[in-house]
């Protein structure tokens, strides 16, 4: 039990700091385990191996947490137990780590791919027409690059926004997987592993050639010889495996920058931090990433990863969110502000200036129980019984609206992205259900945000989602809905955004919302009778 009666329901946050406690014992053990590698320092290599284990050990220790829970077993391991995780053996008296051979086996494996097909991009390098360097592009998802049949939103995004090293840049390739769309600016191309598409691109001298050759036949030897002295460096694969490539075309001038996104936040590897001429960003298209604090919780936690970060520039969407990963953000150098990030720009906007109210409703389409808990999510806030009660909650709260004077008042839902197969089934069908009888209308998952929150009188948004950001904007009301009732405001203030707990709460501030609007439409009818 906590202050005022409330019983603690575990979550996410306890079991990211249960986590951290046990990492940090690990990060002290292996201090003199490190050696220097591939161009970096120590601290470097630290920095990495343990964002690393971080990947590979979250996702199966919440897991064990949650069965934990299922079989009415203590929270947490028993104090100096060992944790087995994947293959992965953490002591957590003393922080020693073990790699199981298996592991290690599959870990030799993965760098064999990666080398070999480094490999067959420096046998082809060249076979292109050269382009001139180019800015690389990772972590955008497809639905963002290609709008109906062309890239044009995107590729006026990148030319035309705020993120310095998109605008700036004499070409990008962008990573993406399946290509669909014709471009439209011949400054953009699209490459499922960009790095070898600017091989390909790349003229590089035959003693040139013959260097990187040399190099790239011997990193074999090195990531065996970096094994034998600390054999955690054995997860590091797939840095070992393209560090010779990268390093050659960064020598020849063609890596202008490169911009991950922060899909990418757990992994940034050691190429991406060792001496180099050319700059690495991280833009944050959604801000949705600082994990909730309940009522009944006396603390806050943070997802661990962040701690291990390390890019040259951060771009986002406020300054709050500036200041989180200040204090947060791992190796942080530099953290710009540029307002939300759609990858694409808006356009002229529109005023909803009849009488009817319309309501925007914002959600985060719920995945699966199974699924969220394989990802290293424990009492998933967006779980269906939520996303359920979300959505019922709203309909009910703009039924008692349509009470007052037959307020003609449309709700109109915009999910976050596509459906998937890890996505909830329930929940799906009663958005279809709702659809179908007129209650709600279901935009497509594309639509202009913009012109989608311009159009409307009021913004009810899922905790503690990014749209929030753009009403604020925009200068929309918008209202953070917690159905749950359990949830303590934890989100940046921002102009113009409220919180309701509650459908009682959600219903009270729509309808002052929709007195406000009658309001400035038609003035006070009592003081016009007065009159």
């Amino acid at each position: 039990m906590t202050e005022a009666g409330l019983v603690t329901k575990h979550h996410s946050i306890h079991a990211y700091a249960a986590f951290d406690a046990r990492i940090s014992k690990v990060e002290r053990w292996i201090v003199p385990q490190i050696h220097p590698v591939l161009g970096c320092d120590a601290g470097t290599v630290r920095h990495r191996l343990i964002q690393r284990l971080i990947e590979l050990t979250l996702a199966p220790f919440v897991s064990q947490l949650a069965q934990h829970l299922r079989q009415n077993e203590p929270f947490l391991h028993p104090e100096g137990a060992c944790l087995n995780l994947n293959g992965i053996t953490i002591n957590t008296q003393s922080g020693k780590v073990t790699l199981t051979a298996l592991l290690l086996m599959r870990a030799c494996i993965d760098f064999g791919a990666h080398w070999l097909h480094a490999l067959y991009s420096i046998l082809f390098i060249g076979t292109c027409a050269p382009r001139g360097k180019a800015t690389l592009v990772f972590g955008v998802g497809g639905e963002s690059l290609f709008y109906g049949d062309d890239d044009q939103r995107f590729a006026e995004y990148c030319a035309k926004g705020p993120i310095g090293p998109l605008s700036s840049a004499s070409r990008l390739i962008v990573q993406d997987l399946t290509h669909k769309g014709s471009y439209s600016d011949a400054r953009l191309s699209y490459a499922r592993h960009p790095f070898v598409q600017l091989a390909r691109e790349t003229r590089l001298s035959w003693p040139e050639r013959l260097s990187l050759l040399g190099r790239h036949l011997i990193i074999p030897a090195r990531y065996v010889w970096g094994i034998v002295r600390c054999r955690h460096l054995a997860l590091l694969s797939r840095d070992y495996a393209v560090a010779p490539l990268l390093a050659a075309l960064d020598r020849a001038g063609q890596i202008e920058a490169i911009v991950f996104t922060n899909s990418n936040y757990s992994i940034q590897p050691l190429w991406a931090r060792a001496p180099r001429t050319y700059a690495t960003h991280m833009v944050w298209y959604s801000q949705n990433v600082i994990p909730f604090v309940m009522k009944a919780d006396d603390f806050a936690a943070d997802l661990p990863n962040y701690r291990y970060m390390q890019v040259d520039t951060h771009w986002v969407w406020t300054e709050g969110f500036r200041r989180y990963l200040l204090e947060r953000g791992g190796r942080l150098q530099c953290a710009e502000v540029v307002g939300p990030v759609m990858w694409y720009l808006p356009g002229t906007l529109g005023k909803n200036v009849t009488a009817s109210f319309n309501v925007a409703v914002f959600d985060v389409t719920p995945i699966s129980d199974a699924y969220a808990e394989s990802i290293g999510l424990l009492g998933n806030y967006y779980c269906p019984s939520t996303a359920i009660g979300f959505l019922e909650d709203v309909l009910k709260a703009t039924a008692v609206l349509r009470g007052l004077d037959a307020v003609e008042c449309k709700v109109n839902l915009k999910h976050k992205r596509q459906y998937s197969p890890t996505h909830d089934r329930r929940y799906i069908e009663l958005v279809a259900s709702r659809s179908e009888d007129g209650q709600v209308k279901l935009a497509p998952f594309n639509t202009d945000i913009y012109k989608f929150v311009a159009e409307s009188d009021v913004v009810v948004v899922i905790p503690n989602s990014s749209p929030a950001c753009i009403a604020s904007a925009l200068g929309i009301p918008c209202i953070y809905f917690d159905p749950t009732e359990e949830m303590r405001p934890n989100f940046e203030p921002a102009q113009g955004v409220s919180f309701a707990s509650g459908v009682a709460a959600l219903t009270e501030q729509l309808a002052n919302t929709y007195k406000a609007k009658r309001l400035r439409m038609f003035g006070n009818p009592n003081e016009a009778e007065m009159q």
